[in-house]
């Protein structure tokens, strides 16, 4: 965005800056906060509603605008494209979209619901764009919620498993509070090892996430199991990949009004061969290697890339459901047929179909394993007995 006393880089784009007056915004104010964030206020538009000010051409009519909010329901910024360009633009925009970073993301084998996966690749557009990703608006956007801290309650300690899970940190990490599987394996590690820790409670609030790192962290807690007690909450959703870890746990406890299961896996290829024909865009890939460029976005998908891509998509399926079967104990036809087979099922169903031990909420839970934790030493019940014997004989001397 162009800085008070330079030139823009193109001088056929414009930008303005809206202030909604429903949200308190006056014309002084509304200046002020262009003159504080470097904004130009090089004419003022003003309707009923709104104060505009622009800061390029003051030509509307030659523009198409593209809206981007600052502050919901406040602050909107307009990008003016011209008219004239707005073809090539939109153009430029489509095969960015499908660029080879969308083609990593979305053809990654999955294990998610496949709606969290469409609201991951809209922000992944968005910042591919260049847009400034807000944290606590990618959060709320993605979980409704902010992601909770690690916490001890006594002897238990509480590991979040919350958001969509990754291999490892990355973007989306930072930004969205998502869970990394490789720091979570690490975390869990050092609990295990903590002597100070006698019970591990897994607070999972996860759709799932990539296959990638799920099958090492799933083993890892299930090698885990006869240490110390490792009970995972869905709290409220345990699906896909979370299910995939969380069914490690020695047991799965499931809120009255969580999910847990949606076990499968899927990958996505977008095919856009024919809108950039209609857009009279003409891309020719030029490859070395058989399979080098096979599968790509610009060209139809071939039978043969087609199977290629089912090949990864069934191991990992395969994979996932043999570990919730030794996690449950229960056979892979169980797992195949009747966990849902696919979808994700409520707490009494989950509960009928062998997926959780019980209902129960996070802070039941941690209640109940403190209680079973408290055990006293044996000096602690020598004085107990002691003290017993003493109020006896009080007792009995009254009497």
């Amino acid at each position: 965005m162009p800085k008070v006393g330079r030139l823009a880089p193109d001088e056929e784009h414009t930008q303005s800056v809206i202030f909604e007056k429903s949200a308190g915004w006056t014309e002084a104010s509304s200046r002020k906060w262009c003159e504080e964030h470097d904004y130009y206020t090089d004419g003022l538009d003003e309707t009923d509603k709104q104060y505009r000010w622009r800061q390029y051409d003051p030509d509307y009519e030659a523009f198409i605008y593209r809206n981007k909010e600052i502050e919901p329901n406040s602050i909107s910024l307009v990008l003016g494209i011209p008219k004239k360009d707005a073809v090539e633009f939109q153009q430029k925009e489509l095969v960015m979209r499908y660029s080879y970073v969308m083609k990593a993301f979305v053809e990654t084998p999955w294990a998610i619901l496949p709606y969290k996966l469409a609201i991951l690749e809209e922000i992944v557009i968005r910042h591919v764009a260049g847009e400034k990703l807000d944290p606590d608006e990618v959060q709320m956007r993605i979980h409704g919620a902010k992601r909770p801290v690690d916490r001890r309650m006594g002897s238990v300690a509480v590991l979040p498993l919350f958001g969509t899970i990754f291999p490892r940190a990355n973007l989306m990490t930072q930004v969205s509070g998502a869970t990394s599987a490789e720091m979570f394996g690490r975390q869990f590690g050092e609990l295990v090892k903590d002597p100070e820790v006698g019970a591990i409670v897994l607070d999972v609030d996860s759709p799932g996430g990539q296959v990638g790192g799920i099958e090492e962290l799933s083993k890892q807690i299930y090698k885990s199991r006869g240490i110390k007690p490792i009970v995972a909450v869905a709290n409220h959703v345990m699906d896909s990949a979370a299910y995939w870890i969380g069914s490690a746990a020695d047991e799965v406890v499931i809120t009255p009004s969580g999910e847990v299961g949606s076990i499968g896996v899927f990958a996505v290829h977008e095919d856009i061969s024919k809108q950039l024909e209609q857009d009279g865009i003409n891309l020719t890939v030029i490859k070395e290697g058989k399979y080098k460029a096979e599968g790509n976005p610009w060209e139809p998908l071939s039978e043969e890339a087609k199977a290629a891509i089912q090949v990864r998509v069934s191991e990992a399926y395969e994979a996932f459901i043999t570990a919730v079967a030794i996690n449950r104990g229960v056979t892979l036809a169980d797992v195949r047929n009747g966990f849902g087979e696919g979808r994700a099922v409520g707490a009494r169903q989950a509960l009928e179909l062998g997926m959780a031990d019980r209902i129960g909420t996070l802070d039941e839970t941690l209640d109940r394993l403190q209680r079973q934790l408290f055990t006293l030493s044996e000096e602690q019940k020598q004085q107990a007995e002691d003290l017993r014997i003493k109020v006896s004989h009080i007792l009995n001397k009254e009497q």
